[in-house]
């Protein structure tokens, strides 16, 4: 279950609420892109099949989820970074 964990190959001795940030933000960024694309196709295969639901309504809605969901596992990814930029350099000290 760690593996499917966002970054679990980090950890961070000063910034572990930092990184607990950068994992949630990551998986509820991929959970919106998921849940927009299939809101796109439901939508999509809704209008096929002649039900009133116009596709037009639904697009814009889910591309700008889909922009979100991106948006938040991209912020997700620069505070891991810091994350791992941090922890690199408390070893660097460590070490020396």
């Amino acid at each position: 279950m760690r593996r499917l964990l966002p970054y679990s190959n980090m950890q961070s001795l000063h910034l572990g609420m930092l990184l607990l940030v950068a994992r949630i933000l990551a998986m509820f960024g991929w959970l919106i892109v998921g849940l927009a694309v299939l809101m796109l196709v439901g939508f999509w295969l809704a209008a096929q099949v002649q039900f009133h639901i116009s596709v037009l309504n639904a697009g814009p809605l889910s591309i700008g989820m889909i922009e979100f969901g991106f948006a938040m596992v991209i912020i997700s990814g620069v505070l891991a970074a810091l994350v791992a930029i941090e922890e690199n350099m408390r070893r660097n000290v460590d070490a020396s």
